[in-house]
């Protein structure tokens, strides 16, 4: 058995198909839901205090900020029907 390895060690190993000191676990779905994280960085590391090997993506967020109000609306073509999405007017 090799000595202990980080997260990224033992994923690449896996990958390679090389030995890992243990079997690499990501729970990216199935995390305890009795815990409310406030971001990635503090699942993360509260799963890699239990053992469990996490994954954190970047990119844009997917809600809007909360004052941000949209307007949807679907547009009947013969061809066709086209969907429309904006952000709303100001008031």
């Amino acid at each position: 058995m090799t000595p202990e390895m980080s997260c990224r060690e033992r994923l690449l190993a896996t990958i390679n198909f090389q030995p890992t000191d243990r079997v690499p676990i990501v729970l990216r779905s199935v995390v305890p839901l009795q815990h409310n994280w406030t971001d990635a960085v503090s699942r993360a590391e509260y799963l890699l205090g239990l053992g469990i090997d996490d994954v954190i993506s970047f990119g844009p967020p997917w809600l809007y900020h909360p004052e941000v109000t949209t307007e949807s609306w679907r547009e009947e073509t013969q061809s066709y029907p086209i969907l429309h999405k904006r952000r709303a007017a100001q008031c």
